[in-house]
């Protein structure tokens, strides 16, 4: 950790997974920047997930469909969505097509140093933004964009000092992007996290999003993070609110939605991808987390989405 102008820190270890903490407004915020962030693969495909901090997507090129909790909706360049924590979601393209995007997660928790008036003002805004919807999408100006890339470039290069700099460029990008959602406000109050378990946070969401096919089991991911599975309910309870079972139930279940919408795969064929070795076992699960069967749930809402929003 070493100390940057203005009292925030930042880890400046290798760029997967680096943490980046910066102070605007009385709020601190702990950024997330990994491998996804930096390479912005046009083909990167982490299924249906969920996170333990807010995340932001930035569209810089190419199109596709952002499905999160119940809705769906077009992501095309010059967009950004943000998803806030614990929100299942999901990016698809069509075939043949890609996206190119880049995405950082990011916590937000209070500031020791005392506030002014002008910086409650905009804390509060903040705030209010961060706990409107679960995710939502908005137009950003092409310095967003310039930010983006400079913000790589300084990660890739690692020339002197590019660390204050992306700092500098963050803190920016922040701003640019609260600027854009600042539309409706809300009275919830928004989640706060602590810089401490942004790392376990990140390894559980990404053993979530990508094992819950699999058999795993609570001692396994007790290993990926090294402590008990004691300490792991805690964890869990914690970070979710939930046991691991019934997060590992809702993944399955939430990409068993996805796929029963926007596949057409069989009810036992989807038992199978989402982890289920019978599929009465599924179709039971599934009618006790949604109060119907995954055919009934597959016809309400492909009619849902034909007939679009009430007028």
């Amino acid at each position: 950790m070493f100390q940057q102008a203005g009292g925030a820190d930042m880890t400046s270890h290798d760029i997967e997974g680096t943490v980046i903490s910066l102070e605007l407004e009385g709020l601190v915020f702990d950024v997330l920047l990994d491998s996804v962030f930096t390479s912005h693969p046009p083909d990167w495909y982490a299924g249906i997930h969920s996170h333990g901090e807010f995340e932001v997507h930035y569209a810089v090129s190419g199109s596709g469909v952002m499905h999160a909790g119940e809705t769906s909706f077009a992501l095309e360049p010059q967009m950004l969505c943000l998803v806030r924590p614990k929100v299942y979601h999901l990016q698809t393209t069509e075939s043949g097509t890609s996206m190119q995007k880049y995405c950082l997660r990011f916590s937000v928790r209070d500031s020791s140093t005392a506030a002014s008036s002008s910086q409650l003002t905009a804390k509060d805004t903040i705030l209010q933004i961060l706990s409107r919807h679960d995710h939502f999408c908005a137009r950003f100006v092409s310095k967003t964009e310039e930010l983006l890339h400079e913000i790589r470039n300084e990660l890739h290069k690692r020339e002197l000092a590019y660390m204050t700099q992306v700092q500098s460029k963050l803190a920016q990008l922040l701003v640019l992007t609260f600027r854009a959602l600042n539309q409706d406000r809300s009275e919830k109050t928004a989640a706060l996290q602590s810089p401490v378990g942004m790392r376990r946070i990140q390894v559980m969401d990404t053993f979530f999003a990508l094992r819950y096919a699999e058999a795993s089991t609570p001692a396994d991911m007790a290993q990926a993070l090294h402590v008990s599975e004691r300490h792991l309910n805690r964890i869990m309870k914690k970070t979710y609110g939930c046991t691991f079972k019934q997060k590992m139930t809702a993944a399955r279940m939430e990409a068993a939605k996805l796929l029963l919408v926007n596949t057409s795969m069989t009810s036992e064929q989807i038992s199978e991808a989402v982890g289920y070795s019978s599929p009465s076992s599924f179709h039971q699960v599934f009618k006790t987390c949604t109060a119907m069967t995954p055919r009934r749930y597959r016809i309400v809402r492909r009619e849902n989405m034909h007939e679009g929003p009430a007028s």
